[in-house]
């Protein structure tokens, strides 16, 4: 008897277990929005010269799930926001946007950044992914977001 106990008791335990994985079954996929660096120049970790002039141009693949408003022009479903900031943050550049398509897509931004000549140490290009709003469900409305870092030489 106190063998068919356990047993149940195993039984309901590895039930129990596998049930709880965070709202995700193993063949689910995970949120079905990203955003990758497919191809950057300069490439990623190139030392940047202080009082230099660079351009920086990157093609970014991304996954859009959001559906487009009606207040939204046909088929815009959100935007890529390009931005370039120095260590503590502070924005260098003015910020590159990009209207997107819901789906899968690739999208090229390209922004100029006037390296400080003092000041800074490294420069991060951050790319977020911002869904429109009034096509999102709550749980669809986070920013992911990819990067590339690059320090600043002498």
């Amino acid at each position: 008897m106190k063998r068919l106990q356990l047993l149940s008791v195993t039984v309901a335990l590895v039930t129990t277990s596998a049930g709880c994985s965070g709202g995700h079954s193993p063949t689910a996929p995970a949120g079905p929005d990203f955003i990758s660096i497919a191809s950057i120049a300069p490439p990623n970790g190139t030392s940047l010269a202080r009082s230099s002039s660079v351009t920086i141009t990157a093609m970014v693949n991304f996954q859009e799930s959001c559906m487009p408003d009606a207040f939204a022009a046909e088929g815009e479903a959100g935007t890529i926001s390009m931005t370039i900031k120095d260590q503590s943050g502070n924005l260098l550049s003015t910020e590159v946007k990009r209207t997107v398509r819901s789906g899968p897509g690739s999208a090229t931004l390209s922004g100029q950044l006037n390296v400080p000549a003092t000041g800074v140490s490294n420069v991060n290009v951050e790319f977020t992914l911002i869904p429109e709003a009034l096509g999102c469900t709550l749980q669809q409305l986070f920013f992911p977001s990819t990067a590339a870092s690059y320090p600043v030489g002498s």
